[in-house]
This record gives structure tokens, C-alpha cells and sequence, in this order.
């Protein structure tokens, strides 16, 4: 609650105390990847999101997480397009391939590995659930120009902050 209030120092402590607590807390773990996340700090999100999949290796959020740095950060020394696309086709799999934000982090991840043709079937995959459970139209918006980028043969990669 405290890093979606934008409390992002209080909600550090908190996770960190809950780890020292209960060591090895996948929730906790995972939370602070998040935040790390928000804060574009790619990296430490990374080896978190990596720590809770040694335990919890069906946790779909925090697969598609890693995925997605290791798919899109603007950091090349963090793009893997071969583990990002093991992590997302997991993701998808878990998923029923029903969720829109998953199947565009495959597409993603397909393109980083240079399978285009797949990158924009699973985009165009994307854009039409999102479409079919009328996400917000930002959302929609953002799948459509993921879209052209893996029909044009290029990576997608996130605005870094």
C-alpha cells in the first residue's frame, strides 16, 4: 500500500523488515522487485523477481516481470531474449494465454530473440484480448504501437525513467 501511495521509503523499510522477519518471503521478495522496478533500478528488480522463481517458479507476475526487463530495458548488459522468452512462454502457459499484459511481454520477448513472425502473432494475440475485455484505451494504445514496432522487425523497449 505504501509504494502504490507513492511512500516509497516507508514501503522499502516495511519490506525489508518482512524479510528480516521471515527470510526468504517470495511476497516480500517480489514486492520490493517491484518497487525496485518503479524506480528503474532494472537490475536489482531483476535478480529479486530471479530469487522468488528459484522458490516459486509458478509465480506468473514476477515471471512476466523478469521477462519483460530482460526483454525491453534500455540497458543491453540486461537483455537476454533466449531466458525472457523461457520465462514469458511459462507465463503464458500458466495463464491460458488469456491475459493481455503476458502475451505482450511474449511478444516482446520473441522479438529480442529475433522471432519476429511469432512477436506479431502473439502481439496481435495481445491486442485483441485486450480489446475483447475492453481494457483502459492508454493499454490498448500501447499494444497497438508494440504491435507496429515487431511488424516493423524491431525489439520493443521500454521508456526508461
Amino acid at each position: 500500500m505504501l509504494a502504490g501511495l507513492g511512500r516509497t521509503e516507508e514501503a522499502e523499510r516495511e519490506f525489508h523488515e518482512a524479510l528480516r522477519c521471515c527470510a526468504g518471503d517470495t511476497q516480500a521478495l517480489a514486492s520490493l522487485g517491484n518497487l525496485r522496478y518503479r524506480q528503474g533500478r532494472k537490475a536489482e528488480a531483476l535478480k529479486l523477481f530471479e530469487e522468488v522463481l528459484r522458490t516459486v517458479p509458478d509465480k506468473v507476475p514476477v515471471l512476466a516481470n523478469a521477462a519483460r526487463i530482460l526483454t525491453t530495458s534500455g540497458d543491453a548488459g540486461l537483455r537476454d531474449g533466449r531466458k525472457a522468452v523461457l520465462y514469458a512462454e511459462k507465463a503464458a502457459q500458466l495463464s491460458d494465454h488469456a491475459d493481455a499484459s503476458v502475451l505482450s511481454t511474449l511478444a516482446a520477448a520473441y522479438a529480442e530473440a529475433g522471432r519476429f513472425d511469432e512477436a506479431v502473432k502473439t502481439a496481435r494475440e495481445a491486442l485483441e484480448r485486450a480489446e475483447a475485455f475492453q481494457m483502459p484505451a492508454s493499454a490498448i494504445e500501447a499494444l497497438r504501437l508494440n504491435l507496429q514496432v515487431v511488424e516493423a522487425g524491431q525489439p520493443v523497449r521500454a521508456a526508461e525513467r
